[in-house]
């Protein structure tokens, strides 16, 4: 009838090879767990836990049909600083607070995959943890704090950090469902190449997930609003949606991600729309590039992989592209790619043979149309067209993704009207209108409304060999012939 309990526990030949925080192979703590009787009655008994800077804790028991725990507070921490006294909460059930220098959560999921592991314990009422350290998705979140309460179904509570912040729910049952409703979120940059291998994770394990966010970052470029809701099927993970949405523009992708006789694969279909093209671009960090210009963008896209595994090897698919009223700022190589496809520095390197004026200090154009196959780390288009006020180009052919090289056909019909060289000198500045006007003045025997000068391009992205052809067009009274 005492009622005292006193414990000692060796903890340093407790060795455990978990993920951080719990990989001790060399002991969890040099300091032993006590365990101790700081008051008892007949109807209740409080103790104290004690690890040196380990574990700290109380833990309060009252007897009904049995004893039970009524409240109680254990603090976890991989400080070396003296512990801070612990007291009994007012609330029922255990609260776990951590301490922690780093969590990674990637290298702890392969642990709760499996359907046999066990729910947390029912007097498990709350967790509050800090984390200097986060990590997930192959991401450094940095630090970390999150504050969760139980439910009678799962989880909710709070989160705040570095890389954003609002409310988390999590449901167990009866289907696993994750809720995030978060006024920020950056996505930092992925860790290094060699630190990620190809996804393993079975997409049909995952639980349904619902994401908003009011802003959305990745490696600190505005994507604007997220919405995204994923659901897991029979074959897979099915992205019912996901939408960035920003004052000028929007993105809306939908989809799966399979697994099918043990090999993944992807298969998107996306939409993007912008009503000033150059808005957009400048804020996703790539400035000075374009101006203006509206555009939308439908694309269906397929690769063998999980979603983050895309390739332009493993890439199949097609783009097609509707756009107008813009300027091409810069034709420069390695950042002037088509809608990120087609590369227009090649087409301006080839086009300066004859058009440099025109090329030199950006391009304007009234609309680009066209569609654009994709297969396996090649671009195919034989129905691309950039029109502008001084020219017209039509691009047939391939461009190898992988290969970087090149075998297309650019056919350039030269526009020489008065209204050209006026809409020229205001879309494209006085160099262009100067081209117009030389042209219309020194060749206007030579070349006759019609003419059309073709460029075969050919070879490697870096040194392609260019053949150049001049078709004029004479009209006839059977009609137009070509010479």
């Amino acid at each position: 009838d005492r009622r005292e309990i006193q414990a000692d526990v060796d903890l340093s030949v407790l060795r455990i090879t978990l993920p951080a925080p719990l990989d001790r192979p060399a002991g969890l703590s040099p300091d032993k767990l006590t365990v101790r009787t700081e008051s008892a009655t007949r109807d209740g008994l409080t103790l104290v836990v004690n690890a040196g800077s380990l574990l700290q804790g109380r833990l309060r028991f009252v007897r009904e049909d049995n004893w039970r725990l009524r409240t109680g507070r254990l603090v976890f921490t991989e400080s070396t600083r003296a512990p801070a006294d612990v007291t009994l909460p007012s609330d029922r059930g255990l609260l776990v607070q951590l301490r922690l220098n780093e969590l990674d959560i990637d290298r702890w999921l392969p642990f709760f995959e499996n359907d046999g592991v066990g729910e947390a314990p029912t007097w498990l009422a709350r967790i509050n943890a800090d984390i200097r350290g986060f990590t997930l998705l192959n991401r450094d979140f940095r630090y970390m704090s999150l504050d969760l309460l139980r439910e009678k179904d799962g989880w909710s509570g709070s989160a705040t950090g570095t890389a954003g912040s609002g409310k988390l729910r999590f449901v167990m049952k009866p289907t696993k469902r994750i809720e995030l409703d978060l006024a920020t979120l950056s996505l930092p940059a992925a860790k290094s190449k060699e630190s990620s291998a190809k996804s393993e994770t079975d997409p049909r394990k995952f639980p349904q997930v619902s994401l908003k966010a009011k802003s959305f970052q990745i490696k600190n470029k505005d994507f604007g609003e997220l919405d995204f809701n994923a659901v897991p099927f029979e074959w897979g993970w099915n992205i019912t949606r996901l939408i960035f949405t920003r004052p000028e523009s929007t993105f809306d992708l939908h989809g799966d991600w399979r697994l099918e006789r043990g090999r993944q694969s992807t298969q998107l279909t996306m939409r993007f729309a912008s009503r000033d093209f150059g808005a957009t671009m400048a804020a996703l960090g790539v400035a000075d590039q374009v101006e203006e210009g509206e555009v939308d963008i439908k694309s269906q896209l397929f690769w063998t992989g999980a979603p983050a595994d895309v390739e332009y090897a493993n890439l199949s698919g097609n783009v097609e592209i509707d756009a107008k009223k813009g300027r091409f700022l810069q034709v420069k190589q390695g950042a002037a790619r088509l809608f990120g496809l087609l590369d227009l520095s090649a087409i301006g390197r080839v086009l300066t043979l004859d058009f440099g004026s025109m090329f030199g200090k950006g391009f304007p154009f009234d609309k680009i149309k066209g569609n654009i196959g994709i297969d396996h780390g090649n671009a195919h288009t034989d129905s691309l067209s950039i029109a502008g006020p001084s020219a017209t180009i039509d691009v047939n052919g391939r461009v190898g993704l992988v290969a970087e090289d090149f075998n297309l056909s650019l056919n350039v019909h030269p526009s020489l009207s008065g209204s050209v060289t006026i809409a020229s000198w205001w879309l494209g500045g006085p160099q262009v209108a100067l081209w117009s006007y030389v042209i219309q003045k020194m060749f206007k025997k030579q070349i006759q409304e019609g003419t059309q000068v073709t460029y075969v391009v050919q070879g490697p992205w870096a040194d392609p060999k260019v053949t150049r052809h001049l078709i004029e067009e004479k009209k006839t009274e059977l009609g137009p012939t070509q010479n």
